[in-house]
């Protein structure tokens, strides 16, 4: 028995696909066959495009889960830092002492 990978489309593809299926000028099936995929993928990508169309014009809507993502990791960036600078100052340290005590690292 063997497994087939499911295929994947662009986006550009699924879009003018969906507008095309929003049209009504062809039923699913027509605009399914006429681009060698099944009616299924159509009615989902109709369904998702809906479901999400207002984010077209809601910018702040597209933007808040990367931003917030940024700020998350400009937050660990900054921990990260404060830990070099706490590291290099234990070092510096153990070197100062160690040449003290006659130990050249």
């Amino acid at each position: 028995m063997s497994t087939r990978k499911p295929r994947t489309y662009e986006n550009n593809f699924k879009a003018k696909v969906v507008l095309e299926a929003l049209k009504n000028d062809k039923t699913i099936n027509q605009i399914a066959s006429e681009n060698n995929i099944i009616p299924e993928n159509i009615k989902n990508w109709k369904k998702q495009f809906l479901e999400n169309m207002e984010m077209v014009f809601d910018k702040d809507k597209r933007l808040d889960p990367y931003k917030k993502k940024i700020s998350e990791k400009d937050e660990l960036i900054e921990e990260l830092y404060k830990q070099v600078g706490k590291i290099t100052t234990h070092l510096e340290w153990a070197k100062k002492k160690s040449k003290e005590a006659g130990i050249e690292l």
